[in-house]
């Protein structure tokens, strides 16, 4: 009987999602890598194999998780050509995403409290980046794809890196303001208020769509 191929890729995203739901509960510094690996059903011995530490597999678990999400964000877009739309659509499934999945926001409190403080946060600068990466391109290339059809401002070309920080500082903010005033705010309506005055700061105003395209009057 032939031996059982293994993909070490596959397997070592597997265990990087298994080690993130470890960490999510027990937070970075309080997940133990013997838990991961039971959890995984695996020895420990194993989790080195596909990783060279702890802070290895926390880079990798962030990496993997950024990369699904993108990957989500992406098939919800998917056939929309309209970057207003995209942009709208884009701003409520992430928020909504973000508040369905309490683990989501458990990762994003454990990371805030690491990068409080500055001799915890060095080594870790980079994994918070990865956790962002991949939404940053995506809204960044809404942005200059609706200034390259003349749907917003040329200026936006340009600005689109700073707006697309704006945004997802708002968005990360909102979740969170949600979950300690769930009960006196809307939040697809707070959301599609504030994506509303944006749009209106950053759109031209002669831009009008004919036939599925924006041309300027």
């Amino acid at each position: 009987m032939s031996p059982k191929i293994v993909d070490k890729e596959k397997r070592r995203k597997e265990i990087a999602l298994i080690a993130l739901t470890v960490f999510a509960e027990k937070g970075f510094e309080g997940a133990a890598i013997n838990g991961i690996a039971k959890r995984a059903g695996v020895g420990k011995g194993t989790i080195y194999e596909y990783f060279k530490s702890k802070d290895d597999l926390i880079l990798s678990s962030i990496r993997v998780w950024a990369e699904l999400m993108s990957q989500e964000a992406e098939k919800r877009l998917k056939g929309i050509e309209d970057p207003v739309e995209r942009l709208r659509i884009f701003a409520q499934s992430s928020v909504t995403g973000f508040i369905r999945d309490k683990n989501m926001a458990k990762l994003l409190f454990a990371i805030s409290e690491i990068m409080l403080d500055e001799e915890k946060a060095y080594p870790h600068r980079e994994m918070f980046q990865a956790m962002f990466e991949g939404t940053y391109k995506i809204i960044a290339a809404v942005l200059k794809d609706g200034a390259i059809k003349g749907v917003f401002k040329p200026e936006v070309l340009e600005d689109a890196e700073k707006i697309t920080v704006n945004l997802v500082a708002y968005l990360d903010g909102i979740g969170v303001h949600y979950y300690m005033n769930k009960h006196y705010m809307d939040l697809k309506e707070q959301i599609e208020f504030f994506i509303e005055r944006l749009l209106e700061s950053i759109m031209l105003p002669q831009s009008t769509k004919k036939g599925g395209e924006y041309d300027s009057e």
